[in-house]
């Protein structure tokens, strides 16, 4: 991508980092902002491998 691109001039180089920088900033306050996910929904993975393992076990047992 970069290499189809001409080179800027140095000012103008100093401007796009600068730029990039500034989004990077942006997104970085941004991604603190936002709400953490509630603990019941992190483990939600867990508790359904639990429930699924706990199934089967009544399988095993009530021998179905």
């Amino acid at each position: 991508m970069a290499e189809n691109k001409p080179d800027l001039t140095d000012g103008k180089t100093e401007l796009a980092v600068r730029e990039i920088a500034g989004q990077e900033r942006e997104q970085a306050v941004t991604s603190e902002r936002e709400p953490a996910l509630p603990e019941s929904v992190l483990r939600e993975p867990q508790r359904e491998r639990d429930m699924v393992r706990d199934l089967q076990k009544e399988k095993t047992l009530g021998g179905d």
